[in-house]
């Protein structure tokens, strides 16, 4: 009887480890892709950080070769692919296996012809809310939001209408050209009492920033920028990402395509810096 018993015991043991295989190689198959546009230390940090923030297994992945890159991704099995950063997001966008493609770090994702390939990202669009938060850590309430490529208008027009529900008077501004600042300070007048320079490929140059910078600040305007360089010219204030908790953002959309099939889109993460406390103060 004791023999039996163990026998079926055995044989209990043995049913239970065979019906668990399914799910251990299912876990083992979920994995992700990591794969970052250049070897800089936004784009690591973030990546990093997002990866601290899964649960299944991932692998970085630098961009050298383009074609070789892609072809490597190819040949993998993980079940989600993720993009940092623009390059990284057209190259991604041009994979042929069945997988879930998430975007990070991607400024304006929504204007690209591949944006339909992502289930869901973490772009580097800056929401109304924190646009909102700077404002009111300088003071602010009559902002210009300055822009310059056409293809923006939607999105500023929407932080626009954000703004104004939480009772600010901003007034939406697109200069034709950068370096025409006259026409920029005609078409804003007297009507604001700061300037926030909305992230625009034509306002890469860091002398242009540090011109247009100068040129409001010295006619009154409280002026708001989008990285590091607008606070070392003496501006206001900026909007600083945050990249470990972009990152962490990054990972919970991961986890949530991972466990249900789909995902939400939201934006990185950002910290109002003023001039009182930001570089060189």
């Amino acid at each position: 009887m004791v023999i039996a018993i163990r026998k079926l015991f055995r044989w209990l043991v043995l049913a239970l480890f065979l019906s668990c295989l399914p799910l251990i190689a299912v876990s083992r198959s979920i994995c992700v892709d990591i794969v970052v546009s250049w070897k800089i230390r936004p784009y690591i940090v973030m990546a990093n950080a997002m990866s601290d923030h899964l649960n299944v297994s991932s692998r970085l992945f630098v961009i050298d070769d383009e074609n070789h890159t892609l072809k490597l991704l190819e040949s993998r099995s993980c079940k989600v692919v993720v993009a940092v950063g623009h390059r990284a997001f057209l190259l991604v966008s041009r994979l042929k296996r069945k997988c879930i493609k998430i975007y990070s770090m991607v400024l304006y994702p929504w204007e690209e012809p591949s944006y339909g390939e992502y289930l869901c990202g973490t772009s580097l669009d800056i929401s109304g809310d924190y646009l909102a938060l700077a404002l009111n850590a300088i003071e602010a309430k009559r902002p210009c939001l300055l822009f310059f490529d056409r293809r923006l208008s939607r999105y500023v027009n929407g932080i626009s209408n954000h703004l104004k529900k939480k009772g600010f008077f901003p007034v939406v501004v697109r200069g034709r050209n950068p370096a025409d600042i006259d026409e920029v300070i005609k078409k804003i007048g007297n009507r604001v009492d700061s300037v926030f320079f909305v992230p625009d490929p034509a306002l890469s140059a860091e002398d242009l920033i540090r011109q247009l910078t100068e040129v409001f600040m010295v006619r009154g305007k409280k002026v708001i920028g989008f990285n590091k360089i607008f606070l070392e010219e003496g501006a206001h204030a900026a909007l600083i990402m945050d990249y470990e908790a972009t990152g962490k953002v990054t990972a919970s959309a991961v986890k949530e395509a991972i466990a249900r099939g789909f995902c939400r889109s939201s934006f990185a993460v950002y910290k109002v810096i003023t001039g009182e406390t930001g570089v060189g103060k």
